[in-house]
């Protein structure tokens, strides 16, 4: 099969493209230099954009149903110039995007290039996309809804954790905008005017009250963050607008009606909902994961399950009740300065992500030649 080292060779050159999510150009470059590299024969490419983020789907034939469907993100979160020069040190790689995610997309394009090879290809697709880090809508959440893409399983290594784990459970995500009116006066009059800021802060107060949240990583349920307020034009003015932003997140789907539903009564309809991610439940005992932990087992790792906090991609297919087999390379700095992956991580998860494949999705029927 294709060199392990072939795929640190490649994450280096995509760390060395600045795609980060909001420099459209870079995202376009960056999906064109995987379009090239995919350009093998055996492998059918389509491309996609929506809202100026490009994607990229390759599959071993023209179909929009692979059994199987490999997600990554190619986009990463905004760094200094240097942060893009990915270098080595001892077992890591360093820069931008190296843990999240461009080393697991590496992995699973040169996967991609080695089963193009075999006389018999596996029904597997890969979907790349741009958005990740701006929440997906115009990624796989349009893939999936938009251009009509599905599978029986996906596999996203975008955790939190290494090889040795499979997540079973990610939070649902609810982000929501509360506004409130008041009457302007001048700040020496308070009483002459309605104070749009502590209305605001009464419904929050309130709604704190009604929607009972975790305090502690030991727990598992609704967490609630305010993460902006707005308000007020001078600090002698009472402001007659003021708006709030919270980012919930919740275990279970009915816990995130619950939330709407007390949102609802506390503003008198006065929110918005920004975005919303459906929160992902699978059962270890899904014959896919089952057989994905098995492989584990077969190369010597003793599996671990566990659960995130944060979600990922796999939302979109979960709401789709497509199940999802969600993993991890050992990696650390995400977001930050010198992130990095651990190189030999690299190299493992390519043989162990290529012979799951081979040995248990199933082999296309070519109705015309990929790559046409």
């Amino acid at each position: 099969m294709t060199e392990p080292s072939s795929a640190l060779a490649l994450t280096k050159r995509l760390i060395e493209i600045p795609s980060e999510s909001t420099n459209k150009a870079e995202l376009r470059r960056i999906v064109d230099f995987v379009r090239n590299y995919l350009d093998v024969p055996g492998i059918y490419i389509q491309e996609y954009e929506s809202d100026g983020f490009p994607s990229l789907v390759a599959t071993f034939e023209d179909t929009k149903s692979p059994q199987c469907m490999m997600v990554g993100h190619l986009d990463v979160v905004s760094a200094d110039k240097e942060e893009f020069e990915a270098h080595v040190i001892e077992n890591r790689l360093y820069g931008r995007g190296a843990g999240d995610m461009k080393g697991a997309v590496a992995v699973m394009i040169e996967v991609m290039r080695h089963l193009a090879l075999r006389p018999e290809k596996p029904s597997v697709g890969l979907m790349l996309t741009t958005d990740e880090e701006l929440g997906g809508l115009h990624g796989v959440h349009y893939l999936l809804e938009k251009e009509g893409y599905s599978s029986e399983i996906a596999i996203i290594p975008d955790s939190h954790d290494g090889i040795d784990t499979i997540i079973l459970n990610q939070k649902g995500i609810l982000q929501v905008k509360i506004e409130a009116d008041g009457l302007a006066a001048h700040g020496s009059r308070p009483f002459l005017g309605e104070n749009a800021i502590d209305k605001l802060m009464d419904m929050y107060g309130e709604l704190r009250g009604a929607v009972k949240t975790v305090k502690s990583a030991d727990e598992w349920g609704i967490t609630m963050n305010l993460g902006r307020i707005r308000g007020g034009l001078a600090v002698n003015q009472v402001p007659d607008h003021a708006e709030l932003h919270l980012d919930i997140r919740y275990a279970k789907s009915e816990e995130s009606e619950h939330v709407l539903h007390e949102v609802k009564r506390i503003t008198k309809g006065q929110f918005d909902v920004v975005a919303e991610g459906y929160p992902v439940d699978e059962d270890r005992n899904n014959e896919w994961i089952v057989k994905y932990a098995n492989m584990l087992e077969k190369h010597g790792i003793e599996v671990k399950y566990d659960k995130e906090e944060g979600g990922s991609d796999a939302r979109f297919f979960a709401e789709k009740q497509i199940p999802v087999i969600i993993t991890g390379l050992q990696k650390g700095n995400i977001h930050s300065d010198k992130e990095w992956v651990v190189i030999e991580d690299l190299g493992q998860f390519q043989v162990i992500l290529s012979q799951y494949l081979v040995e248990n999705v199933k082999p296309v029927t070519l109705s015309q030649p990929a790559g046409v």
